[in-house]
C-alpha cells in the first residue's frame, strides 16, 4: 500500500480537461507531490465548473475529454510513480437524471 507523502487536487472543468493534465502533472512531481486526486470525472450538468452536479454517473464527461484522453495523464502518473486521478466523494456529489426546467443546479 502506497502512503502518500504530499497529495494535491486538480480541479477538472471545461476550461481544464484531460489533455491540460499531463504539464500539470510533471510540474507537480518536481514539487514533491506523491498522490494526485481530482474532481469528480462523470457527466455532470453542461458547463459545471466543479463536476459534483452529476447526471450520469456510468459516462465520462465528454466537456473533460474522452476515454482515451486520459492515456496522457495516466501515463505522465506512471512515469512520477504517482498515485491517482479519481476522488469518489459521494457526500458531497449528487445524481439527477433531469434536472429541474431552466435549473442549471
Amino acid at each position: 500500500m502506497n502512503m502518500p507523502t504530499a497529495t494535491y487536487r486538480i480541479q477538472c472543468n471545461p476550461a481544464f480537461g484531460f489533455k491540460n493534465a499531463p504539464p500539470v502533472i510533471s510540474y507537480l512531481a518536481d514539487l514533491g507531490i506523491s498522490d494526485l486526486y481530482a474532481s469528480p470525472l462523470f457527466k455532470a450538468v453542461k458547463g459545471s465548473t466543479h463536476g459534483y452536479d452529476v447526471v450520469a454517473p456510468n459516462h465520462l464527461n465528454p466537456e473533460l475529454g474522452a476515454l482515451s484522453d486520459l492515456e496522457g495523464p495516466a501515463a505522465k502518473l506512471q512515469a512520477y510513480n504517482m498515485a491517482g486521478p479519481l476522488c469518489f466523494k459521494t457526500k458531497q456529489r449528487y445524481y439527477c437524471p433531469s434536472p429541474p426546467p431552466g435549473n442549471k443546479l
